[in-house]
């Protein structure tokens, strides 16, 4: 047996983070802040021709869908461009099940 520590763990505590875990969260409603590596990025261009974008992240324990609106989009666009298999603190709503319309986010590593 290979029992080896998932990354994201240890991430979260090297960095000293603390948050739940996405299947628990996914589920919730309101406010929330969760810590996971971005599996997609895609841009959309919007009726108003701004930029916005979704993401899927994933800790290994459920993948939850973030969509970034064209405000907060505009101040990361750069590092999201790039982001696909990086580590993300993001903080905001969940308004229905596995999806969370994001007010704020940081890239680990």
């Amino acid at each position: 047996f290979n029992f080896s520590v998932n990354p994201i763990f240890e991430l979260k505590k090297q960095y000293q983070i603390d948050t739940k875990v996405l299947s628990e969260l996914i589920y919730e409603r309101g406010y929330i802040r969760a810590f996971g590596y971005v599996v997609s990025f895609r841009e959309y261009i919007t009726k108003n021709h701004d930029r916005m974008c979704f993401l899927k992240v994933s800790d290994d324990t459920e993948t939850m869908d973030l969509v970034v609106h064209a405000s907060i989009y505009a101040r990361y666009e750069e590092i999201l461009k790039d982001s696909k298999g990086k580590y993300i603190y993001f903080e905001g709503n969940v308004e229905k099940d596995g999806s969370c319309i994001v007010k704020t986010l940081r890239m680990k590593r």
